[in-house]
């Protein structure tokens, strides 16, 4: 990274591919998630509602191995046997035999990853190729109204589905929303001084900037919710809105800011839900605490 960071341009041509390549692998968002559809993408290790199908197409190259599934699978959610071949023997890994590895082995996940956002598979460029503009679109290309930007990205990982229907369908309106969203990075850089929009490897890298983002989360109100610091410290005070939706002074609030989207409002509290109220009540118990009352956010609908 020394050696990245003398070049700017390099390291902002780094950062902006980084970025598009997260944005690709996010799933789809939803329209009452906190700070928005967008703020909450993360990745899902396989695809779901599929494994009873094998995903096996005829290839004499990457035959499919007897009881072997092919799903979606890794970040870049590779499907088929004609992707699970070549991307296998690229990281010298048998993954016709062995498809479950791309979920179940974080390493060989993103060199699959990488491997299918690097590689070109004729007639499709590559990712890289797109979002370095290396690419030129042919005459063929043009015809068919692919040019360079962020929609060929979208063609090459999904085209098929999502493509050249007239209207966007949902997930492809969902990976622009997430293209162009900015997240906390911005306001987080700004508080803090940073430059985390170009720069937000700086998070996870630089431990004294990664703290402070967490204190930045911790202790900023960001309406309509209010900061876990105001909570936790009862200086909130809910709203009739907040009392109309469950909303009361709590653990769960929190758990609700943070989360709220994923873990709360379902009427049972979800495996994710229910370990932050343990470990909570475990740390109370550690330091002699009470950890006081309202704790689940199962029936507080998220804020909105």
């Amino acid at each position: 990274m020394t050696v990245l960071r003398t070049d700017k341009k390099l390291e902002a041509d780094l950062h902006r591919e980084i970025r598009e390549m997260c944005n690709q692998i996010r799933p789809r968002g939803w329209a009452s998630a906190p700070d928005g559809p967008y703020a909450w993408g993360y990745c899902k290790k396989k695809e779901e509602g599929v494994q009873g199908k094998n995903f096996c197409h005829p290839d004499a190259n990457w035959p499919c191995v007897p009881g072997r599934k092919y799903y979606g699978r890794g970040p870049m959610q590779i499907t088929y046997n004609y992707n699970y071949g070549p991307a296998g023997r690229a990281i010298h890994e048998d993954l016709l035999s062995h498809p479950g590895l791309v979920d179940t082995d974080p390493v060989i996940s993103f060199k699959t990853a990488i491997w299918f956002w690097m590689t070109p598979q004729e007639p499709k460029p590559s990712c890289h190729d797109v979002i370095t503009n290396k690419w030129r679109p042919s005459p063929a290309d043009r015809a068919a109204g692919r040019a360079p930007g962020f929609g060929v990205i979208t063609n090459i990982i999904n085209g098929g589905v999502e493509c050249g229907k007239g209207t966007s369908t949902d997930a492809a309106k969902d990976r622009v929303g997430f293209y162009k969203s900015n997240y906390n990075y911005g306001p987080a850089g700004r508080a803090i001084h940073e430059d985390l929009l170009s720069h937000p490897g700086l998070v996870d890298t630089d431990p004294v900037i990664s703290f402070k983002t967490a204190i930045w989360f911790w202790m900023t109100p960001q309406e309509p919710k209010p900061s876990c610091h105001d909570v936790i410290t009862n200086k909130w005070r809910p709203s009739p809105a907040d009392r109309a939706a469950g909303r009361a002074p709590g653990f769960g609030v929190i758990t609700n800011i943070i989360n709220g989207g994923k873990e709360c409002g379902r009427g049972t509290s979800t495996e994710a839900a229910k370990d932050r109220v343990g470990f909570y009540k475990r740390y109370c118990g550690m330091l002699g605490v009470d950890p006081g009352p309202n704790l689940p956010c199962r029936d507080q609908k998220p804020f909105g």
